[in-house]
């Protein structure tokens, strides 16, 4: 039967205590530290502003997006197909996109000249 050694290999007397005394001086640093960086050991104020939710609507809910979503899509494939006035005032209409690609293959596209 193998026996044990007769000491563990070093002084284990005072290893408690040099246990203490780091842990103590690394909690010593830290706060050091701490207060170096931020400059105060004190929770920081924090300064609310003060909003006034009375004039927030409430959320409007979806309760059927598959019905929105083709309610919408119907809306714009009646604007792509369709003439119509943007702006009646300044002259401004819509044409349906194919006779836009029409008028574009035939016309091509409108060219700026470079200031040179």
């Amino acid at each position: 039967m193998p026996t044990k050694p007769s000491h563990p290999g070093y002084e284990s007397a005072n290893m408690g205590q040099a246990f203490i005394l780091m842990g103590l001086i690394l909690v010593v640093a830290a706060a050091l530290l701490f207060v170096a960086l931020d400059g105060t050991l004190a929770a920081p104020t924090i300064k609310g502003y003060p909003v006034d939710t009375s004039s927030f609507k409430e959320p409007v809910l979806q309760y059927d997006p598959v019905a929105d979503l083709a309610t919408y899509q119907a809306q714009q494939a009646e604007l792509l197909n369709s003439y119509g006035w943007k702006d009646k005032a300044d002259g401004v209409a819509h044409i349906p996109i194919d006779r836009a690609i029409d008028l574009i293959s035939e016309q091509g596209l409108p060219v700026r000249e470079s200031a040179q």
